[in-house]
């Protein structure tokens, strides 16, 4: 009988629960439709370290600051920013999407002249130092590497991830110098290549959903946490590689990021369920009192259920 009790409390929780056990500290979400849709190519302005470092101001909100840049090049115009549905093969910085969508995503090409590279400064407000940042997004491909001549077929394209914090602000050069900016590779965009054809194919192919836990870290209250996709100039035409759907999660230092994990198996299932049931009655400040009520009851049970996947 205890057992339908609890099973018909947890059914009757509020959802709001779930959120109360996991809340996170600081949590930033794009999806890029703010990207224009239409129109011809736009110079990216603004202010940098370096020449043509400039905001893409469409996607910057506060504390969100979106910038773009030609990291190597021939080049010494402005970086463009191009609406394109993946015909586009010039170096550029590109608003992708289906013709007149507004649903967009980001990404690049690279070229002799432009090798560009894009990311964001998402600064700390939250009074807090935060420890853990979690980097989920779609990785994506619209356009094929491709040649005129069969010599360089198969050639793999990467846009490469690297982070970086800064207490310089939103301008400071981390976001340009290799030498500020750690790689990771979950966070490439790594090409679909072409195989047996000389013809870029054009149109979206959805790659992989990426996800990069960065762990460790002292972000500061007030600095600035770089994320920055790199472009390089490879051999035979370059694929048009983008990003879509980004969102980040940052837990305090030190923190407890996944509480509903009681077991420690970095996924919320059933033997997290198990150690709660064994725990019921009185249990004042003990792990399963996971909505701090000082009883372990259906409550407990109902948060588990409701964090049920793998801890983020």
């Amino acid at each position: 009988m205890k057992h339908t009790t609890a099973k018909i409390s947890v059914l009757s929780m509020p959802l709001f629960l779930a959120s109360i056990a996991c809340a996170q500290a600081f949590t930033y979400n794009q999806s890029f439709d703010a990207l224009p849709s239409s129109g011809a190519a736009t110079d990216i302005t603004g202010t940098g370290a370096a020449t043509n470092q400039g905001a893409l101001v469409a996607i910057s909100t506060t504390g969100a600051a979106w910038q773009a840049t030609r990291i190597l090049g021939s080049g010494s115009t402005a970086v463009k920013l191009t609406v394109d549905t993946g015909i586009g093969s010039s170096g550029s910085i590109f608003s992708y999407g289906a013709t007149a969508s507004t649903n967009r995503s980001l990404g690049c090409i690279a070229s002799g002249t432009t090798a560009p590279a894009f990311g964001v400064g998402l600064t700390n407000t939250t009074g807090s130092v935060l420890g853990t940042v979690t980097i989920t997004f779609k990785a994506q491909q619209w356009r094929s590497p491709s040649n005129s001549t069969p010599t360089s077929l198969g050639v793999v394209n990467t846009l490469s991830f690297a982070y970086g914090l800064s207490s310089g602000g939103i301008t400071s050069d981390k976001f340009l110098s290799a030498a500020a900016m750690t790689p990771d590779v979950n966070g490439n965009v790594v090409s679909n290549p072409t195989s047996g054809t000389t013809t870029a194919t054009v149109g979206l192919v959805e790659l992989s959903t990426n996800t990069v836990t960065l762990t460790g870290l002292t972000w500061n209250d007030g600095d600035v946490l770089y994320l920055r996709w790199q472009d390089a100039n490879d051999a035979a035409n370059d694929a048009g590689l983008a990003i879509d759907d980004l969102a980040i999660i940052a837990d305090i230092a030190g923190e407890n990021t996944c509480p509903s994990d009681l077991d420690g198996s970095r996924n919320v299932d059933s033997g997290d369920v198990s150690l709660v049931l064994l725990d019921v009655g009185p249990c004042q400040g003990c792990a399963a009192d996971l909505d701090g009520s000082g009883d372990v009851d259906s409550g407990d049970v109902s948060m588990v259920l409701l964090e049920s996947g793998p801890c983020p």
